[in-house]
């Protein structure tokens, strides 16, 4: 009887534990854990909990770089220069990391930059970019809505970084000539010197929905994500192959050309992996179109950072008589404006992480008219400025 009754407790203990384990069906707090990043949104996403009897659907942040670090991440940084450990967390995990940093090589260094940039490592930490600046493999390089850097990789590939973007350097094996980038958003250009002859050698452009490959070739990758999702080649030299995703969908993309692979979505932060994967599958490539010479020129010189850019014109134009057909702001047919609406006053930047505040652009239409208004996602806050309306041209 004795036996009976211990059994009897020792599986209900088991049983509670089991609940209470990391099997347990509750969903995480959605924060950002790193002080010197603020919530621009949220991604849903779905797994299984209690040994995979049970799915639980939960939220997890989306977390991007302060504009300025506050006092709590300025301290959070001076802790992990000194090697100090936080009193809640064990030294352990820190010289971890620390190794982690360490290890990953240097793969080249800013040889352009203008504007306003950051470089932010594995832990989480940011740099303010400055000329001559070494970058590491995996650093994710951000730059402004002014910003603009080139990067000369130590193999002679070049990547130029155009404003209102952020991309990861993800792999760079000079050695092995194998080169991976991931475009979160925005542009890049690269110039691909090395010449990748085996088939076990590539260099990647990916997003979040298409892949674009080359074996040696200047080439530009942009991804903006509205109403859908596009990843756009556009192809100074050479040949691009670019590919769905799940890479049942590919194209070829010759010097002159461009295209694009669209995932008709209503943008990637309310979505989870699986729901991503269904929507890379609907997608679709538009054909390939011819550029003219002039459309091609000015890719040349728009993308090449080492050219200044000013309000989304060249220093050259910015002097000529321009026509305004658009009033409250001003613009020219076919320009854009952003603006960041219900933006608390005194806010230095466009605060999108409130659930009332909104980053809104607008076309200049050829009836001057402001039309085709677009929140962008919250990720996107960088587009508006914070108190102010910003007129350019348009990125789509």
């Amino acid at each position: 009887m004795h036996r009976l009754i211990f059994l009897f407790i020792f599986l209900l203990s088991s049983s509670v534990l089991a609940e209470n384990s990391s099997e347990s069906c509750d969903c995480p707090e959605v924060k950002c854990t790193n002080p010197c990043e603020v919530q621009s949104g949220i991604t849903f996403y779905t797994e299984k909990c209690q040994q995979g009897k049970k799915v639980k659907s939960c939220a997890k942040p989306t977390c991007v770089p302060l504009d300025k670090p506050n006092e709590a991440c300025l301290a959070f940084k001076k802790n992990n220069l000194t090697n100090r450990s936080v009193a809640s967390e064990k030294a352990e995990p820190i010289e971890k990391s620390k190794s982690i940093i360490e290890n990953s090589p240097f793969i080249g260094v800013v040889s352009d930059f203008s504007g306003q940039a950051w470089l932010k490592n594995e832990m989480g930490a940011q740099r303010d970019v400055v000329l001559g600046i070494k970058v590491r493999e995996n650093d994710t390089v951000i730059t402004s809505s002014i910003g603009r850097l080139k990067i000369k990789i130590n193999n002679g590939n070049i990547i130029n970084v155009l404003p209102n973007s952020m991309m990861k350097m993800t792999e760079v094996n000079i050695e092995e000539k194998k080169t991976i980038i991931d475009l979160y958003k925005g542009k890049v250009r690269s110039s691909v010197n090395d010449k990748l002859k085996s088939a076990e050698n590539y260099f990647k452009v990916r997003t979040r929905s298409a892949v674009a490959g080359v074996r040696g070739t200047d080439f530009v990758v942009s991804y903006d994500v509205t109403q859908k999702a596009v990843t756009k080649v556009q192809t100074i030299e050479g040949d691009v192959e670019l590919s769905s995703g799940d890479f049942t969908k590919k194209q070829k993309i010759l010097g002159g050309q461009e295209g694009s692979f669209i995932v008709a979505s209503n943008g990637s932060d309310v979505f989870s992996d699986e729901e991503i994967s269904d929507f890379i599958s609907r997608g679709y490539m538009t054909p390939v179109y011819k550029m003219s010479d002039t459309e091609l020129k000015k890719l040349k010189w728009e993308t090449d950072a080492s050219n200044k850019i000013v309000a989304g014109r060249s220093l050259a134009a910015k002097k000529k008589n321009v026509k305004f057909i658009c009033n409250e702001p001003k613009a020219q047919l076919n320009q854009c404006y952003w603006k960041c609406e219900n933006n608390p006053k005194g806010e230095k930047r466009c605060r999108t992480d409130l659930p009332y505040v909104n980053c809104v652009r607008k076309l200049c239409n050829a009836n001057g008219k402001w039309s085709d208004e677009t929140r962008l996602p919250a990720t996107f806050f960088d587009k508006c400025e914070a108190q102010k309306t910003r007129v350019g041209a348009c990125d789509y």
